[in-house]
Order: C-alpha cells, then sequence, then structure tokens
C-alpha cells in the first residue's frame, strides 16, 4: 500500500510538469531564422486567417539533366528578403524570379492519338525548350530518352504494337521567370571557380575532369523560365488493328476513353480513380478495347477541386505546384555570369569551353542510334535516335574474331642496337579460332589501327670508359643505361561477307490485293464477298462463274428428252471461256494474289472476307483445303501466319553461320551499351586491344545473340561511315580520336533497356596528374581501310 501511494504521487507530480511544459510559450530566436521562413512569420502574423507555409522556390534557376528529364542542383541563388508573394498571398515568390499569374484550367474534351513512339516522343514527351543560344549544338535527338516516362511509353508502344490516345486536364498557375543576373547559388560559383584555378595551374585534365563532374551534378541546363501548375494526364494504349474496324469504331474509342477520363478528373464515375499523392499518383487497368491505360496526376494533393462543374476562385488554390513548360538555357551560357573577377579572360573562356565539350560528351555517350520503326527487319530495341537504319542492308557481315599482332621496331641505349625486349608479349592476341594470327576460311582480315608505342621501362649493363679530370687515368666501368624500345602493333578483325538483293528481302512487295485494305472497302466486302470479284475479276476461275449461273432455260413445252440442256450449257460456256480468254488452248491463268503478314493482321477482323479470298491466294496448302476454308478463316489464322513466314524471304535465313558473336567494344572506363556497366555480356570473353580498349567475343555460337557488326573506324580511316542498314556507335576516346563500330540487330531477342552513362568519362587517377599521357602514337597506314 505504501508503494502504491508512492507511485501516485509520482504520477501526479509528472502531471503537473507536464501540464506546465504546455502552458510554456516556446520563443523562436529570429536570427536562427530562414529568410523564407521569417517572411511566412511575418505574412501570418499580418494574414490573421491565412496559413502561407509554401513558396515557389525550385521550379526556376534550377538545374536541369536534359537526358533524364530531371531536375538537379540549384544554379540561380535562391532568397526571400523581398518577402515577395503571389497575388493571392497563397505562396511566397524567390527574389530573383518574375511572376505572372494565369489561373487557367484546361481540360481536352477530344483525345490526342500518337501513331507511333517517335510521333510521341516529338510532340508530346515532357522535353526541355531550349532558348537563347546562338551554339545550340548540344541539343541531341536523344533528349529525355532516359527519363523513366519515356523508356516506359516506350516498351508500350513496341511490346503491344499499340497507337496511344491521350487525354488531360491542367491547371496553369503561374508563369515564372528567373534572372541570372540576380545572383547565382555559392556552391554553383565555387564549383566553377575551381575549374578555373585548375586552368591557371596547368592542370588541363583536372579542369576538365572538374568539368564533367560540373554536369554529371548540375545537368545540361539551367531553367529560367517554367510554369507553375497542376495536371493529370490519361495514356491508353489501344491496338493498331482497332484503326482498321473503321472511323466510326476509333470516334467511339476516343469519345468513350475522354467520358470516361472527363468523369474520373471531376471526380465522377469510372473504372479508374485518381489516387491523389503529393507529387505524383499512378493507377493502371486493363481493358477489353485496350491493353493499357495509365492516369498519372502530377501535383495536387486536391487537384479533383480544379474540375469542379461549380468552379469558383477558392476551388483554384492547388495546394501543390510542378514545374510544366520549362525553357531552359545551357549551363556553359551561364559561365559568363559567373563572377570570375581574379582570372583573365582567356580563362574565363577556356571554362566555358570545357563546361561545352563536357555536354557535347555526356549526349555523344548516350546518344544510340539505330532503326526505330517497329515493323522493320532492322529494328533496334536500344535506340533513342532514329538514323535512318530501316532499310535493308546491301551486305550481311559475319564476325570472325580478332586478333593483334606485334613486332619489335628498335631497341637503342645510348644509341646503341641492343637485345630486343619482350614488350610485344603483353600486346599479342591471337584468333582463339584459328589459334594463329590469322583469320578462318571465308572471312577477310580488316586492319582497324596500327601504332608505334615506346618504352623506357628497362635498362642493361654496358661498359663506359671514365677518366679522371687532373691524372692521365681511365677505365672502363659498367653501369645500368635506359633502353628506348619501340613496337609496332597492327590490329585486325575478321570479316565475311553476303552480298543480297535488297528487293527479296524486307516489306513486301506492293500487290493487287492492297487496293481493299481500307477499312471503308473491307467493312462493305465483309457484308457482301461477291464485292471481290469486281476488284479481282482475274483471280476466280472464269468457268465456274459461268456454271454457277442460269445461262439458259428449257423451252415452255419443249421435249427434255430430245434437248439436251447440259450440252447445250457446256457449249455456251466452252464459247465463253474461247472469247474471254483468247482462243483454244490457252491456259486461261488466273491471277493469284499474295498475301503478307500485315494484310493478314488486318484481314482477322473480317473473317467472312478472308475464307472468300483463301481460294484465289497464292498458297498452294490453304488454297487447295476447298472443304476448310472457313475453319481456317475463323480458327486457324495462325496456320497461315506460319506458312507466310516461311515463304517469306528474311535476313535471318540469308546471313552464313556465324563463328563468332560481337557483343561491345567500349573504353575502360565507359559503359558497353549492350550491358549498362564497362563489361562484356554473360558468356562473353573480354579482350584488351590497342590502347585502353576492350572488345567482348563469344565463341559458343549455339547461343542465340541478336547483335551484328559491320564495320570497325576511327578519326584516320578513309571511309567515316556505316554501311547501309548499320548504325554508328562509339567505343572511346584515344588521343582525342574517337573509335566508332558499326552494329545492327539481326533478331529481336531481349537485351536489357539501356543505361543511362553518367560523367566523368576522365580517371580520376588522370585528373591529379600535371601533363597528359603521350607514350604512345597512333600511325595510320597505307593499306588501312
Amino acid at each position: 500500500m505504501k508503494f502504491f501511494i508512492i507511485f501516485l504521487g509520482f504520477i501526479f507530480a509528472a502531471e503537473l510538469v507536464f501540464c506546465g511544459e504546455k502552458r510554456k510559450k516556446i520563443r523562436v530566436d529570429e536570427e536562427k531564422l530562414s529568410d523564407a521562413d521569417k517572411c511566412i512569420s511575418v505574412m501570418q502574423q499580418q494574414l490573421q486567417h491565412k496559413n502561407m507555409t509554401r513558396t515557389l522556390g525550385g521550379l526556376v534557376g534550377m538545374g536541369w539533366d536534359d537526358m533524364t528529364n530531371e531536375y538537379t542542383l540549384p544554379v540561380f541563388k535562391v532568397t526571400y528578403k523581398e518577402c515577395m508573394v503571389d497575388p493571392d498571398n497563397t505562396y511566397l515568390v524567390p527574389d530573383n524570379v518574375l511572376l505572372i499569374p494565369i489561373k487557367k484550367t484546361t481540360l481536352d474534351k477530344t483525345s490526342t492519338v500518337f501513331n507511333s513512339f517517335d510521333e510521341y516522343k516529338t510532340l508530346a514527351s515532357n522535353k526541355l525548350t531550349i532558348s537563347g543560344s546562338a551554339s545550340a549544338k548540344g541539343k541531341g535527338k536523344a533528349s529525355a530518352s532516359f527519363s523513366r516516362e519515356t523508356q516506359d511509353t516506350k516498351e508500350s508502344f513496341v511490346k503491344e504494337d499499340s497507337i496511344m490516345i491521350q487525354n488531360k486536364l491542367c491547371y496553369l498557375a503561374f508563369d515564372l521567370i528567373g534572372n541570372e543576373h540576380g545572383g547565382l547559388d555559392s556552391s554553383f560559383i565555387d564549383r566553377v571557380t575551381e575549374i578555373a584555378a585548375a586552368i591557371d595551374q596547368k592542370f588541363h585534365l583536372k579542369a576538365k575532369f572538374l568539368a564533367e563532374t560540373l554536369i554529371s551534378n548540375y545537368g545540361t541546363h539551367v531553367i529560367h523560365k517554367a510554369t507553375a501548375a497542376a495536371e493529370i494526364v490519361q495514356n491508353i494504349f489501344v491496338k493498331k488493328v482497332e484503326e482498321f474496324k473503321g472511323e466510326t469504331h476509333m470516334t467511339e474509342i476516343k469519345v468513350g476513353l475522354s467520358a470516361e477520363f472527363d468523369g474520373q478528373a471531376y471526380g465522377g464515375g469510372g473504372e479508374v480513380g485518381v489516387e491523389n499523392k503529393q507529387e505524383s499518383a499512378k493507377k493502371e487497368s486493363t481493358k477489353t478495347d485496350h491493353t493499357k491505360n495509365t492516369i498519372n496526376n502530377r501535383g495536387g494533393p486536391h487537384i479533383n477541386r480544379v474540375g469542379s462543374s461549380n468552379l469558383t476562385e477558392a476551388m483554384l488554390h492547388v495546394d501543390n505546384l510542378i514545374g510544366i513548360n520549362q525553357i531552359g538555357k545551357f549551363l556553359y551560357d551561364i559561365i559568363p555570369a559567373v563572377p570570375l573577377g581574379q582570372f583573365s579572360r582567356m580563362t574565363k573562356y577556356t571554362v566555358k569551353t570545357l563546361v561545352y565539350e563536357a555536354i557535347q560528351d555526356y549526349y555523344k555517350y548516350n546518344s544510340l542510334p539505330g532503326c526505330m520503326e517497329f515493323k522493320s527487319q532492322n529494328y533496334n530495341p536500344l535506340a533513342n535516335v532514329n538514323d535512318g537504319s530501316c532499310e535493308t542492308p546491301d551486305i550481311l557481315f559475319s564476325f570472325g574474331g580478332i586478333y593483334q599482332a606485334c613486332s619489335p621496331l628498335k631497341a637503342w641505349a645510348n644509341l646503341e642496337n641492343v637485345e630486343f625486349g619482350n614488350q610485344c608479349e603483353r600486346y599479342e592476341r591471337r584468333n582463339r579460332i584459328t589459334g594463329g594470327m590469322s583469320c578462318p576460311e571465308n572471312t577477310t582480315a580488316i586492319l582497324i589501327d596500327s601504332m608505334k608505342i615506346q618504352f623506357l621501362d628497362r635498362s642493361v649493363k654496358q661498359k663506359q670508359r671514365k677518366c679522371w679530370s687532373f691524372f692521365p687515368y681511365c677505365w672502363n666501368e659498367e653501369v645500368d643505361v635506359k633502353v628506348l624500345d619501340e613496337i609496332y602493333t597492327a590490329t585486325y578483325w575478321c570479316s565475311g561477307n553476303v552480298t543480297i538483293n535488297s528487293t527479296n528481302l524486307g516489306k513486301s512487295a506492293p500487290n493487287p490485293l492492297n487496293k481493299i485494305m481500307r477499312y471503308e472497302i473491307l467493312n462493305a466486302i465483309e457484308e457482301d464477298t461477291e464485292l471481290l470479284k469486281i476488284f479481282f475479276p482475274l483471280s476466280f476461275n472464269f468457268k465456274k462463274q459461268m456454271e454457277k449461273q442460269s445461262v439458259c432455260e428449257m423451252k415452255p413445252g419443249g421435249d427434255p428428252e430430245k434437248i439436251t440442256m447440259e450440252s447445250v450449257i457446256e457449249d455456251f460456256i466452252e464459247a465463253g471461256e474461247r472469247h474471254f480468254c483468247g482462243g483454244w488452248g490457252s491456259n486461261c491463268g488466273r491471277v493469284l494474289l499474295d498475301l503478307n503478314l500485315d494484310q493478314l493482321k488486318i484481314l482477322e477482323l473480317y473473317p467472312k472476307t478472308l475464307e472468300a479470298l483463301l481460294p484465289i491466294l497464292n498458297i498452294d496448302y490453304i488454297r487447295y483445303q476447298f472443304d476448310n476454308h472457313d475453319e481456317i478463316a475463323e480458327y486457324s489464322v495462325e496456320v497461315l501466319e506460319t506458312l507466310l513466314f516461311d515463304q517469306q524471304k528474311t535476313l535471318l535465313n540469308v546471313e552464313d553461320e556465324p563463328t563468332a558473336f560481337f557483343g561491345g567494344f567500349f573504353q575502360n572506363n565507359n559503359n558497353n551499351p549492350f550491358t549498362g556497366k564497362p563489361e562484356c555480356p554473360s558468356y562473353f570473353e573480354e579482350i584488351d586491344i590497342l590502347e585502353n580498349l576492350k572488345i567482348c567475343i563469344c565463341f559458343d555460337t549455339d547461343r542465340k545473340w541478336p547483335i551484328r557488326l559491320g564495320k570497325i573506324f576511327h578519326c584516320f580511316s578513309k571511309e567515316k561511315w556505316c554501311p547501309k542498314g548499320y548504325s554508328e556507335y562509339l567505343a572511346g576516346t584515344v588521343n582525342n580520336c574517337d573509335y566508332k563500330y558499326c552494329i545492327r540487330f539481326h533478331t529481336r531477342d531481349e537485351i536489357m533497356k539501356p543505361v543511362l552513362s553518367k560523367p566523368p568519362y576522365i580517371k580520376f587517377e588522370d585528373a591529379l596528374s600535371r601533363k597528359e599521357k603521350n607514350s604512345t602514337t597512333s600511325l595510320p597506314t597505307k593499306n588501312e581501310f
């Protein structure tokens, strides 16, 4: 009992302390508050019924990575000393930002249709707009290609062979314009000053390394104008074949989806509800009429009020705004505004040049050219730049491995020839297929590059005569003397080739069946298949058509025993056939129709038309299955697909049997685009060639691998372009010379998604050295390419 009383007394005392704590007034030291907090505190005191806690900082004046569509670190100074606010006293505005109210809500009542990923990327992806630069060469076609939104959209286009229908509801609140002359962020100034100091100290590689690191941290641009907004975007992916069901059908789909989106955006009915979150929300559904449906909410969380049917001014106060329609300048265009008074004008110019080059390299190392047309045999799933390589190649190349020969040129010590060293042992690479410095049969050795390399890495003993200065006495003494070795290396790859007739490959040649490949015509034929005889009169059997017609009638009261009706009809048909086919003995051959896979995909939607076409198609197996045409048209379309694929002559069955596979060509510290890392794919052997370059080879040809090598060249090569149908990729840079190679995708076997290669591209160890390494020189030879 005594313990219980003590326990109650303890709790009572604690409660008194707690109550005292609740009544205690918290004092804030205003000196420790930030500018923004001070302004918010003042505004809340002046506006008793307004709870201002938000700012519009971070929408302009920020760095921007054009490859990933992401904000980075601040470039402009962000201060709130002036305590500027928007007209509604809702948001605090940074001092160096001009605000222009918009307050406009837009809803797309008609859906926008994108027929291809290229079209979407050009017109609708959230890419940056560039302004105010006369030297905007760094803006590559690969912009935004590594953003998650772009990659997911591309995957949906390709995997489902779809078109995309887009609906959008957008609330535009303010236009924001940043002023670079209002001051730059102190950290950004320090980083630029560090580059200038390295230039002044003659550390060129260090300065280049620091410039590349600046781009890695701050991105390629600075946003100087943006729209503060909130939006809901719905993307619906529909099978391409839906287009061939008619314009009315597509209009119904668009109207239905737009109405559904209208209901969702306004908080009404609909199958897909919008999930509101702080920055982004996403919800997906799969339906019978479309393959994928995504709804993205950016800004909010109360964006549903924006579309209210009873729209009032109060409802326009969206709690969270994001930046859209950004306009930016290249980061190197901001360099002149950086205060570098302690450095010369030449140093400032060099800083801008290094930042410019770093941005160029960022685009260069992440541009993956290739064919982006999904129907092409050359389709490249990695490509983010359409380089026009969808054309069928004239030559198919096969890969027979590589070898690197080496021979010593000289070994000097005190201008005397000495025995050659063993440096060539480190540089010789035998072809694994032949076991020597040679190529397999039916392949030719093609020189990649040759170079001379000098070494001062060994010493020899030599006798030197030495004499005293004051006495006439001399003797021979054995000393260590440095040897200058020079070797010559020549690197070759083994190439086989097959010349092909491109007219027999790729897309099927135009045929008469194309005349009916319009939904209006196909819908009419589906109702009455006899219309096919109007389009293709020479494809149907003339005699059988006449036999089906009633060409004669028996005379009333006639004697069927005396008049042979069959003989009269037969004579009439034969006379008609002679007239139509040009006389006796003519075979009156029918014009059979070719069918390709694209046409078959459309005709699957019109089974009656397909059944009527089967007897006149140029597919023997199908044409003679008279009793099964209806079943083939309705249930066994895959049989037709198999037969058409087997008949189609493709690049896949023209290529020679490979003796090795090529899996990438890259520099030590750069990514292999086929792995996303500085390494080879699984089962591939990594072989060092030239200087700091690696090539990946797989000798197990029983495996599947989609990539084919067509050419390797560099800055000294006579032919600096890829063969038709092949795409150009960067391997690396040696002594300021780019090494490139040409590839094409032979099959559509799965390969990993492209991975962003971030700077710096210079090794940290090299950046610390005062001088660039000049121990090697590359010499082009006469027989090169």
